[in-house]
C-alpha cells in the first residue's frame, strides 16, 4: 500500500510530509510534482489509469481500493 499526493504547492507538500511522518502509520507517501497544477496528468503518468488499477484489483482477496476526493482551494 502507498499513498500518492500530487504537489501543487511545495510549502503545502512540506507540511503534509511532516504530518505524514507522524500520522502515516508506516504507509509510504509518494509525491508527484505538477508544475502546471494538474492533478490528473501526473497521477495518470504514475498509475497509467485509475480505472485500470481499480479493475485489476477489484477481485483480489483482502484488497481495498478507495477513491478519496480532494477539493483544491482556488
Amino acid at each position: 500500500m502507498r499513498a500518492v499526493y500530487v504537489e501543487t504547492d511545495p510549502a503545502r507538500t512540506r507540511k503534509l510530509e511532516e504530518k505524514w511522518a507522524k500520522w502515516g502509520l508506516g504507509v509510504p507517501l509518494v509525491v508527484l510534482t505538477s508544475p502546471y497544477r494538474s492533478l490528473l496528468r501526473p497521477f495518470l503518468d504514475y498509475h497509467q489509469t485509475a480505472l485500470l488499477i481499480k479493475g485489476a484489483l477489484l477481485f483480489r482477496k483482502n484488497t481495498v481500493v478507495a477513491d478519496v476526493p480532494y477539493l483544491l482551494k482556488r
